[in-house]
């Protein structure tokens, strides 16, 4: 439902763009616009993967966003299952499990064959999140997704490819 809404959030965003439409609600679908200008961004910025790098959708457990739950618990986003062992990363009387955020931080380790191999590799979202398996870390489980990323990443390419187009053709698209 949710990459449903984005969609069709870009679909204003576009004929907003090429001035088919005027809506006051802009701002309510440019954020769409904004991730896909990112994106074109940082791929025009890549020439070559670095010698040391990781898919874009790891996070650093703690630091980039923090959970607290009621208890206490550390969790590295709101994403993530609060009854999941292996996404718990502390206590606010403990401190932080140095060794359960390692796993989590390192969690593209477990498929870094597969995801050497990948076109997508640059644009990855997947997080650990998407590698709980019950409170297990599991590769697999992660591997299971990357269809449904690999799409998601063709489709903001295509719609990024459209973007440029309109722009450089003055909102016109040629056949």
């Amino acid at each position: 439902m949710r990459i449903t809404k984005r969609n069709y959030s870009v679909f204003l965003a576009l004929l907003e763009k090429i001035g088919y439409i005027s809506d006051k609600r802009r701002n309510f679908y440019t954020e769409a616009l904004n991730v896909l200008d990112e994106r074109a961004l940082k791929l025009g910025m890549q020439t070559s993967l670095p010698d040391v790098t990781a898919p874009s959708g790891p996070c650093i457990p703690g630091v980039s966003r923090l959970f607290i739950t009621v208890d206490g618990d550390l969790y590295p986003c709101e994403r993530v299952s609060e009854s999941s062992h292996a996404m718990w990363i502390g206590n606010i009387d403990e401190g932080f499990s140095l060794d359960n955020a390692d796993m989590l931080l390192n969690i593209g380790k477990q498929t870094s064959e597969q995801c050497k191999q990948c076109w997508a590799f640059i644009l990855c979202s997947l997080c650990a999140k998407f590698a709980d398996d019950n409170g297990c870390l599991s590769g697999e489980m992660k591997l299971a997704y990357c269809e449904s990323v690999k799409n998601n990443v063709e489709i903001d390419l295509r719609t990024i490819t459209l973007i440029k187009e309109l722009a450089l053709n003055g909102g016109v698209i040629h056949a």
